[in-house]
This record gives structure tokens, C-alpha cells and sequence, in this order.
């Protein structure tokens, strides 16, 4: 919910509230904003204005901006914001709140072998799914014949899409390992150096970090539990793959 002063624009004298040379009852001049929601995800800073009471229609502007029939308002980033919002009866409620665009979520992938993995540039809890299948908690998908549409939500409902073209896939590979599975040390080569490597568990979450400037690296995983992990490098160019890496 917002927490911010508001300013209503009516004159009330002696029951009778004027605006804008229109005369009318005071009951009609209850006009109240009651919530800017952020539209999360890649929505390029857009934001929901909930509003009730006055009369419809209503109009909307932010700032000093000139007044929409929409309530929906995008381009914005994290900042101060008046929002006024005026109805039919030409009754003006203003709204001083700070509102807070999230960050969009960046989704990379990697298919090889008929495998899928599904990489989200932000922790937190995520479903995936491909093409139009169903949702799934894990961002492994095993025998993989055709992907055309990467889906991703977040757990406040907002989902971000990524179109899956055959030369993009062709084009994503960044490194290799060996052994796969490996218990005791991992080999890695890059196509190029190799900058920052990551590694996750199943579920996203980070195990640790390796920052470098290398083709040929060697990494210990003794440490780490028997099961499935996630490498996720990102070479001198920027390009970022992630593979499935068993641990035994």
C-alpha cells in the first residue's frame, strides 16, 4: 500500500464542494487513490494507479505532466512522484509517494544434449517453464526436442518471456568441463577467457565464486555435497552460459 500525503482540490462551503466552476453535492467529491502498484518484470518502469470513490471517468497525470484516460503509466524509475488523479466532477486528489520500479529480470540459457537450463540474473524463488507446457520449480529440463519460448515467474506472479531461435542456441557456447560427473577436481575450458565463474546448487541458490582471467581453469568440488549443481560462466565478451554439473 502507499504511504503519502494526500491534497484534495475541492472547496467545500456550507455542504457544497466546487471545482473547476462545476458546482455539485459534497457526497460526490470522495474521490480517493488507494494504491500505486508497480507492474514488475521487463514492463519498462510502468505503474497502476487503483482508484475509487468521485466520479467516472477519471484522468491521470504524474508530475507536471498533462492529464491520460489511462491508469497505467510507464517509463518511470525509481523516484519521488506526484500522482493526481481528477474525475468526472472535476474533484483533484494529488498523492506524494516515493515508488520503487524493480529490476528487471534478465533470463539466459543453455541447451545442450537435449538438456535445458534456465539461468534468472537475480535470486529468488522462480518457476520456468518452455513453450506452452507446465510450470516447474526446477530450471533443468531433461530431453528437450524443441524450444521456441523460455518463460519465467517470479513469486509475485510476474512472468518474463524470452524468445529460443536455432542460431542463438547455436551460438551460446562459451565453455566446456570435464569430468561430468566429477568428484574431486573440474576441468573448464573457455571458447574465450573466462572472467567470473559461479557456482549454484539446483535450485539457483549460490555456492560460491571464482573471478579470473583464464581459457583453462581447475577448481576443486570436494567440497561440495553429492548431487546436481549448476556452472555459470561469463567470458571476457560478456557471454554467459550455464551448465549442469553432477557432483558424486
Amino acid at each position: 500500500m502507499i504511504k503519502a500525503s494526500r491534497i484534495f482540490f475541492c472547496l467545500m462551503v456550507c455542504g457544497v464542494a466546487f471545482a473547476n466552476g462545476n458546482v455539485m453535492l459534497t457526497e460526490e467529491c470522495d474521490l480517493k487513490i488507494d494504491d500505486i502498484i508497480p507492474i514488475h518484470c521487463n514492463e519498462e518502469g510502468k505503474i497502476e494507479i487503483q482508484v475509487s470513490g468521485g466520479k467516472k471517468p477519471y484522468l491521470y497525470k504524474i508530475n507536471e505532466g498533462t492529464f491520460s484516460k489511462s491508469n497505467v503509466i510507464a517509463n518511470l524509475t525509481s523516484n519521488d512522484y506526484d500522482i493526481t488523479v481528477r474525475d468526472d466532477n472535476g474533484c483533484e486528489v494529488t498523492v506524494f509517494t516515493y515508488i520503487e520500479i524493480p529490476e528487471p529480470i534478465i533470463v539466459t540459457y543453455e541447451l545442450e544434449d537435449g538438456t535445458l537450463t534456465i539461468d534468472v540474473d537475480q535470486t529468488g524463488a522462480y518457476e520456468y517453464r518452455i513453450n506452452d507446457e507446465g510450470w516447474k520449480h526446477s530450471s533443468i529440463f531433461e530431453d528437450v526436442v524443441e524450444v521456441n519460448k523460455i518463460t519465467v515467474k517470479a513469486s509475485n506472479g510476474c512472468e518474463t518471456f524470452k524468445k529460443v531461435l536455432n542460431e542463438e542456441i547455436a551460438n551460446t557456447e562459451v565453455f566446456e568441463f570435464y569430468p561430468n560427473p566429477a568428484k574431486d577436481d573440474l576441468f573448464l575450458l573457455g571458447t574465450k577467457k573466462l572472467k567470473h565463474i559461479d557456482i549454484l546448487d539446483a535450485c539457483g541458490k549460490h555456492i560460491v565464486s571464482h573471478n579470473l582471467n583464464k581459457r583453462a581453469i581447475k577448481l576443486s568440488v570436494s567440497d561440495l555435497k553429492s548431487g546436481i549443481y549448476l556452472i555459470k560462466a561469463i567470458d571476457e565478451n560478456d557471454r554467459k552460459q550455464v551448465k549442469k554439473l553432477i557432483v558424486n
